[in-house]
């Protein structure tokens, strides 16, 4: 699990999703506290569909969006991962040195 600020991650969203896709989870800081989670898409995953430049675009809306439901991120209709909440009991503590 890797951990990314909302500022680092906007000009390499397309870096951080593909990490995702090949199964790595990243941790989106917003203010050094966990805000939301990149992860490869679950077959149980259910969602809207949003371009990845929206979400770039976006970024904070995006972010609350996905605190109530998971947002499958795509780029020319091809699935990339999902923006979901973090989980719960992550340690604000750990991800201060990341942000």
């Amino acid at each position: 699990m890797h951990a990314v600020g909302s500022r680092a991650l906007r000009p390499r969203l397309y870096f951080y999703l593909r990490q995702a896709r090949r199964g790595d989870e990243i941790v989106i800081l917003v203010h050094g506290q966990p805000a939301a989670m990149l992860r490869a898409v679950r077959p149980t995953d259910a969602g809207p569909f949003v371009p990845m430049l929206y979400v770039r675009e976006e970024l904070h809306t995006a972010i609350a969006m996905a605190r109530t439901h998971p947002l499958v991120v795509t780029r020319y209709s091809q699935v990339l991962a999902v923006l979901d909440r973090p989980p719960e009991g992550l340690e604000s503590e750990l991800w201060e040195v990341a942000s």
